[in-house]
């Protein structure tokens, strides 16, 4: 598994790898693209409703994840996530070129409380 340890957080290269690496407890699985978000949760291996969200009705995407766990922040059954994104990754992050926003992994660790976030460009999935 290709990860990378930055100020604590576990960044994977790629999506397949982090999902191997993890228990498959609660996972958020997302793919974002410059139109739609497109998030679910995978627990216990079964995956949950895709829940659908349109991009333009949010400032950032930490609003989007806020909104697809209720307002509940601090998701302490939610350590991880794995998420494709529609543009270049790179020192853990995600600066789309058609829409205003970015992923940035460490922010959403720290905004939710997870352990490790996954980016990785979509087209390498």
């Amino acid at each position: 598994m290709t990860q990378h340890n930055v100020n604590g957080w576990s960044v994977a290269s790629h999506p397949q790898e982090a999902l191997m690496g993890c228990s498959h407890e609660h996972v958020l699985l997302g793919d974002i693209g410059a139109t739609n978000a497109r998030l679910a949760l995978l627990s216990d291996g079964v995956l949950g409703p895709i829940k659908y969200f349109s991009v333009a009705e949010f400032p950032r995407f930490p609003d989007v994840v806020d909104a697809f766990f209720g307002g509940d922040r601090q998701t302490s059954a939610v350590r991880q996530a794995a998420l494709a994104v529609a543009g270049p990754v790179d020192e853990h992050r995600c600066v789309f070129t058609n829409c205003p926003w970015t992923i940035d992994a460490r922010e959403l660790c720290t905004e939710f409380g997870l352990v490790e976030v996954h980016l990785c460009n979509d087209c390498r999935t």
